[in-house]
């Protein structure tokens, strides 16, 4: 199967849940009750832990108005109800921290492999409970899978900085297990003695450099010379890395060098009505005069926006730019999404300079030819395939395994294997998919090299898909998802399979951009209004129906074919 149009790129609404960040300011708001929770210096398990480690629980709970009378919770099951290890207190302090009992109390040692919460209530005055910490975590065995330490959206000093520069690190390290120790330092090049560093225990699986404080890494301070900038982080298990190593000099005088990272754009096509978060870091080796950002049409200004900077900085997160310029409020036509800098020497670089297309597909039918598909795995139990057949669908799509955060060991569907031989006895066309949260090519290998061993000696109507839509992992990966996407499809295509991506619209955006067949998951309240067909090759339009020959609910999709 080829593509026959360019791959659709859709607004990016996350629906899994970043990391909490440690430490940090954290606001939670809760439906059960108004008040707004803060704590500070949180730090709550979240990402891998080993069976046998301990783990110490804190963070401060702001109660200056006295709202809060008592605190409860600890470790939960996966079921995030039955208590593992509780705790209770009351709370009369304007500033109750929950290392003063529940780090005591609550067991992280003794718990065994598998899946867990660590989840807090808290109760008001009037006996109303909310919830004010829930991570998830797990706790594994060493070495259940790849220990893998990497970065990205990050930014480097430039490679000559002026005397007074006030460069900030920016970056989100994340690992396959969790982060025990990050550092941020400069060395002398010569002699690599260190001049200043910054060392953070995230105890999480991700850790955001902007939770440094500016103070603690003053490249202000830095005299002329010659230095290297180093980020060295360590995991759970004891993998470490140095993630970044840059050499750069500090002198009298820098060339202008305006730069930016882990940015996001919009690139092909956009729905109408749907928006685009933006992201990225501005930076400088001089000080920044102005940052402008803009949604142009025919080379006029539709929305545009310019921050001008009175006080000397280096760095600005466009995401300050977010609010101004409206994607969602677009109409169909050809667009430029631009972003430009300049410094105080004068110097303007354009930094981003995106066209995309908006498209507006909510009036058409689908009239494109289509022909019927449905996907099945083991939670479809025994299917009757002959009936299936006889219910008019064409081709099938088989689950061949998984892997997940969770469960790193790869795993072939139960019913793989009797799926695959019904369906080819029945005279359906078949195709295959693996649901994997891989998020790094050292996990990628692992898994499609497990999937192939599954798939040897089969053959497939229609590719083999990566089924990559779930994993909070995923949320900080930016434009690196997009990497380990088409690395985990050229790994399927050196096994002898055509490779295709299976993501939902949270993931058909900005960060996948493919040319291999698309199957898209978008479920809307009425399905034969819309037509995607100039988005995909396959088209996920409903998880809940019924069909002859298979009990329960079924997935059902349409495979677009060429006239």
């Amino acid at each position: 199967m080829k593509r026959k149009t360019s791959g659709l790129i859709l607004s990016l609404i996350v629906g899994a849940a970043a990391a909490l960040p440690s430490p940090a300011v954290l606001s939670v708001y809760a439906a059960e009750a108004e008040s707004e929770i803060t704590i500070e210096q949180l730090k709550a398990p979240e990402g891998g832990l080993l069976p046998g480690g301990a783990f110490g629980v804190s963070g401060v709970i702001d109660n200056t108005d006295k709202t809060f009378t008592g605190v409860f919770g600890g470790i939960y099951a996966a079921d995030g109800q039955t208590p593992v290890s509780y705790c209770e207190d009351s709370i009369s302090e304007e500033k109750y921290d929950l290392k003063t009992v529940f780090d005591n109390q609550l067991v992280f040692n003794e718990l065994a492999p598998g899946k867990y919460y660590y989840i807090i209530y808290l109760k008001d005055k009037n006996g109303n409970t909310q919830t004010a910490v829930k991570t998830e975590f797990y706790v594994a065995d060493k070495g259940a899978f790849p220990s893998n330490i990497q970065i990205t959206q990050n930014s480097l000093p430039a490679d000559t900085m002026p005397i007074k520069n006030n460069f900030r690190a920016v970056g989100v390290i994340y690992s396959s297990y969790a982060l025990m120790s990050v550092k941020v330092g400069v060395y002398d090049a010569e002699n690599k003695t260190e001049i200043m560093s910054y060392e953070a225990e995230p105890h999480t699986a991700e850790y955001d450099l902007k939770n440094i404080p500016e103070k603690k890494l003053p490249f202000s301070t830095l005299p002329e010379g010659s230095y290297i900038y180093r980020i060295e982080a360590s995991d759970l298990i004891g993998n470490s890395a140095a993630v970044i190593e840059k050499n750069f000099t500090v002198a009298a005088e820098a060339p202008s060098e305006i730069a930016v990272c882990g940015e996001t754009s919009p690139t092909g096509k956009l729905r109408a009505g749907y928006g685009l978060s933006v992201k990225g870091s501005v930076y400088s080796a001089n000080d920044l005069k102005s940052v402008t950002a803009g949604l142009y049409k025919s080379g006029r200004p539709i929305n545009k926006h310019t921050s001008n900077f009175r006080n000397p900085r280096n760095f600005y997160d466009l995401a300050e730019m977010d609010n101004y310029l409206l994607f969602n409020k677009l109409t169909e036509g050809k667009y430029t999404y631009k972003v430009t800098a300049t410094d105080t020497k004068g110097k303007t670089k354009t930094l981003i300079n995106a066209p995309f297309t908006v498209i507006n597909t909510s009036s058409e039918v689908n009239t494109t030819p289509a022909v019927s598909v449905i996907d099945i795995s083991s939670h479809n139990a025994d299917v009757d395939w002959e009936k299936v057949k006889a219910a008019g669908t064409d081709f099938v799509i088989l689950r061949a395994g998984r892997t997940n955060i969770t469960d790193a060991n790869y795993a072939q569907d139960p019913n793989f294997e009797k799926n695959y031989k019904g369906a080819k006895a029945a005279g359906l066309k078949v195709g295959a998919y693996i649901y994997t949260s891989a998020f790094n090519k050292t996990e990628m290998d692992y898994s499609i090299s497990q999937l192939l061993k599954t798939l040897k000696g089969k053959s497939f109507d229609l590719p083999v898909f990566l089924d990559m839509e779930s994993d909070p992992r995923y949320v900080p990966l930016g434009k690196e998802l997009d990497s380990i996407a088409d690395y985990g499809c050229e790994l399927i295509e050196k096994g002898g399979y055509e490779a295709g991506i299976y993501a939902s619209l949270n993931y058909f955006s900005h960060y996948i951009k493919t040319d291999r067949p698309m199957w898209l998951a978008a479920y809307p309240p009425d399905y034969t209004q819309l037509n995607y067909s100039d988005f995909c090759d396959i088209w996920q339009y409903c998880v809940t129906e019924s069909i002859d020959g298979v009990e329960g609910e079924v997935d059902k999709s349409y495979l677009y074919i060429n006239e």
